[in-house]
């Protein structure tokens, strides 16, 4: 009896075992474990010291003086799993101002232990959702790229506790390293750079020192070789136009740049090179020979930004640069060439057509809100940045708030946003004479039979949008006075529509016919 109980021991040790070995170094993809469940995961921080709070406080102070990053043990209960001698420490920027304890944490699996990971990762990211009232914004959009094949981090939640004390909900995000270069690329031996506080790829001459403020190499530092930046910048702020073309296709993966320069533009991300030039990752890519951009820090999404109203938020321009593209010369230059200028409008026509949208984004509020919302209310009222009130209120309407003391700041609601930042998108395609489904809308399509008529036409064009559900019609004489109106619904992309008007007198009319950005005008003959 006693044999049999020590033998069922040892399975279930084997067995357990197992499971946490899977866990800890096998994933089938690095991370796919922690970010492809839907349950918020529960992580418990246990420190040995009681002063704990204080030194990751004074170790964060440091960071800047030491140049370089503290961490501190600790025994990580992330779920059913338990890692002892885990690094721990604050990270962040504005984000590590919230007065309470639940300031942004990196975890460093093999800084004390060599060799280690959590579900095959060596660094995540717990982010505190500072200045964002749903919680949201970050994993929506991060969700977005991700959705769309885009290298970006992935994002989800953790119930987040210090020596048992329950501290608040965080977001987990994945760190971007040699296994996430792994994972998209295939490759992760090529230099990685961050561009961070104020990476704006001007050029500051051939020495990489010139550099070293504002943009930091994250691989291969040993080698600190910067030779592939420094031509890439070179290129980008020197080439000739005739030549920016052609050595921007030569070094850099323009396409997979331009879909994610449209996606934080649409969704307000103006914490990001497109607005501010920073928070951005640049892959020297070994399989393609070509750098990679790679989306970083997407906290303040859906127009969330000092100094930038809800309604600047929502119709900042779709070519906005700013400074006259003094410190972006990357988009800039690049909107100057009209291969990329179209692609980048196709990009946005894309998203406002498929992706960005209240029927693809909406429910994807309503599930997450739902996922999350029971923890809330449970947060300590010194660690709670919002309400529960003003959580479901931003989900719908916009807030107030402020950045610091002094500095107002808006905060757009998040389906109030997309409706209206899809609005005005749209409007602002047809001010450039753009056509989703055409490209630059020239000539003239429409055909009038017969013309001259006695008292009934039949117009035909082709449909501009295929997302428009309406055909517009009317006839003006020549005072500008309108005689004719009808709008119709249509159910192909071309249409054929017969119009009568025996009342109408004899004489020369202007026919307006159109869908979506496409409008178009045809002298009629009335003759009776």
């Amino acid at each position: 009896m006693t044999l049999m109980r020590m033998n069922k021991a040892k399975r279930t040790i084997l067995a357990l075992y197992c499971t946490v070995f899977t866990f800890i170094v096998i994933a089938q993809t690095p991370g796919d474990n922690i970010f492809n469940s839907s349950i918020v995961h529960e992580v418990n921080i246990d420190f040995e010291k009681a002063d704990y709070w204080e030194t990751l406080l004074a170790n964060f102070d440091k960071r800047a003086e030491l140049d370089t990053n503290i961490y501190i043990p600790c025994t990580l209960t992330f779920d059913s799993l338990t890692l002892d001698s885990v690094g721990v420490r604050l990270k962040g920027q504005s984000s590590i101002g919230h007065v309470g304890q639940k300031k942004p944490i990196k975890f460093s699996f093999n800084k004390f232990v060599k060799g280690r990971f959590l579900d095959g990762l060596k660094q995540l990211n717990l982010n505190n959702s500072f200045l964002d009232p749903t919680m949201m914004r970050e994993k929506l959009m991060l969700d977005f790229l991700n959705e769309n094949d885009l290298p970006a981090p992935r994002c989800t939640y953790a119930k987040v506790s210090f020596n048992g004390d329950f501290v608040g909900l965080y977001k987990i995000v994945e760190e971007v390293d040699k296994r996430f270069l792994s994972k998209y690329f295939g490759n992760n031996d090529g230099n990685l750079y961050k561009g961070d506080p104020n990476g704006t790829l001007r050029w500051e001459g051939d020495a990489q020192w010139n550099y070293y403020d504002n943009i930091d190499l994250k691989t291969n530092e040993k080698a600190n070789d910067w030779d592939d930046l420094i031509e890439f910048i070179n290129d980008v702020n020197n080439s000739s136009v005739d030549k920016f073309y052609y050595n921007m296709e030569k070094q850099f993966n323009t396409s997979s740049f331009i879909v994610q320069w449209a996606a934080n533009n649409l969704f307000g991300n103006f914490d990001s090179y497109f607005y501010l030039p920073h928070n951005y990752y640049f892959y020297h890519n070994e399989e393609t020979d070509k750098f990679d951009w790679i989306t970083w820090d997407v906290s303040l999404a859906f127009g969330v930004f000092p100094f930038v109203s809800q309604e600047k938020a929502e119709n900042v321009d779709l070519l906005h640069i700013g400074n006259n593209g003094k410190n972006k010369p990357l988009t800039a230059n690049m909107l100057a060439i009209d291969d990329y200028r179209n692609a980048y409008l196709n990009a946005i026509c894309s998203y406002v057509q498929h992706d960005f949208t209240e029927e693809k984004l909406w429910p994807k509020i309503d599930s997450l809100a739902e996922i999350i919302r029971p923890f809330l209310p449970l947060e300590p009222a010194d660690n709670q940045m919002y309400t529960s009130e003003e959580f479901e209120k931003n989900i719908n309407y916009d807030m107030d708030d402020r950045f610091g003391k002094y500095i107002p700041l808006a905060i757009p609601g998040l389906k109030s946003y997309i409706t209206n930042r899809r609005n005005y998108a749209m409007k602002r395609l047809c001010e450039l004479k753009w056509s989703c489904a055409k490209g630059a809308l020239v000539g003239n399509d429409i055909t009038v039979s017969p013309n001259p008529t006695t008292d009934e036409i039949k117009v035909e064009f082709s449909i501009s949008e295929p997302h428009a559900e309406t055909a517009s019609y009317r006839i003006t004489n020549l005072l500008g006075q309108i005689v004719f109106e009808q709008t119709v619904d249509f159910q192909s992309e071309n249409t054929a529509q017969n119009f009568s008007f025996q009342n109408l007198p004899a004489g020369l009319y202007i026919l307006s016919a159109g869908s979506g950005c496409l409008q178009q005008s045809k002298k009629i003959v009335v003759i009776k």
